[in-house]
């Protein structure tokens, strides 16, 4: 182990470190509370041994400081004193001592200390790890549970909570955002284009997808044959141009696999006037996707997004 001894006899300091390296341990010291401390600031160590009664800062003091300071990983602390009273050991306890060896050390309890100290910094350690794997698999579960496997998008989920969090964003910079929704509506019956070539293609979306969006972008997929773009900082025919280029790839590159059509629906906001929530700005992108495929000679409308008012416009290719 690499242990700290806190000691401000010279005397003492150098009997311990010979004992504990002959012992097989890397030592380190300090020569009073207030060094050891500027030491575990920048490299906190396993094992302290240190002192009770100390200039600068005590053993009490250092106790209180790691403990109420320093997390992870754990320091095991040993407290050296004289002191043999009942309530002196409890002080030490309520200061976060874990154990005590007394003046002069004997090198049996000295044995014994460093065994228990071993025993609960590799448990703790253990614990530790196991923490850390358990935090790793808690993210991969939360990203499947977001993501679309055949895109690599995010999905409705992950898009939705990924729109929220842009909407909060534009509202704090005061800046527009625009959502863009394309859908492919299959030309003959359903069943002439099967989940399984959507799958397929989904992969190819994903990748139009991501090519087209800048790195603030979110691209995500909301249903077999629909797909989304959040879009920071455009608005209006900014974020219309962005739709129609993508619509224009989807058409090109997708559609005609499958003999579908393309549609595709803007709902853009400004710092101006904002819609309440989030919810508003989907609502509006539906309105926009439901305009465009009524008319279906342009393919694309706009929904301009706001407090009071949502107006549909019609643009053509």
């Amino acid at each position: 182990m690499r242990i700290l001894i806190v000691e401000d006899s010279l005397t003492q300091a150098v009997d311990l470190r010979r004992r504990l390296e002959g012992l097989g341990h890397e030592v380190v010291v300090a020569h009073d509370g207030r060094e050891a401390w500027e030491r575990l600031e920048k490299r906190p160590e396993g094992l302290v041994i240190s002192d009770w009664m100390m200039p600068e800062m005590s053993g009490l003091e250092l106790c209180r400081k790691i403990r109420s300071e320093i997390k992870s990983p754990y320091v095991y602390l040993i407290l050296l004193t004289a002191k043999t009273h009942r309530h002196e050991r409890l002080q030490g306890l309520q200061a976060g001592a874990d154990d005590f060896l007394g003046k002069p050390i004997d090198n049996v309890e000295l044995d014994v200390a460093l065994r228990s100290a071993r025993r609960i910094l590799d448990a703790q350690e253990a614990l530790e790890a196991r923490a850390r794997e358990l935090e790793r698999a808690n993210q991969a579960l939360a990203s499947q549970a977001t993501t679309d496997e055949p895109s690599g998008l995010k999905n409705a989920i992950g898009f939705r909570h990924s729109l929220v969090a842009a909407f909060r964003q534009a509202l704090d910079d005061g800046l527009p955002l625009s959502l863009i929704e394309i859908e492919l509506i299959p030309s003959g019956a359903p069943e002439s284009t099967p989940s399984a070539d959507w799958n397929t293609l989904a992969r190819r979306c994903g990748e139009i997808l991501r090519s087209e969006a800048r790195s603030c972008d979110e691209p995500g997929r909301l249903g077999e044959r629909r797909f989304g773009l959040i879009v920071p900082g455009l608005a209006d025919d900014e974020a219309l141009m962005v739709g129609d280029a993508l619509r224009s790839r989807f058409e090109d590159e997708v559609a005609t696999l499958v003999s579908s059509a393309t549609y595709a629906g803007v709902a853009s906001m400004s710092s101006g006037e904002p819609p309440e929530s989030a919810e508003s700005l989907t609502a509006a992108c539906e309105v926009a996707l439901l305009s465009a495929r009524r008319e279906a000679a342009s393919r694309i409308a706009l929904v301009h997004c706001s407090s009071s008012v949502q107006a549909a416009s019609l643009v053509g290719p």
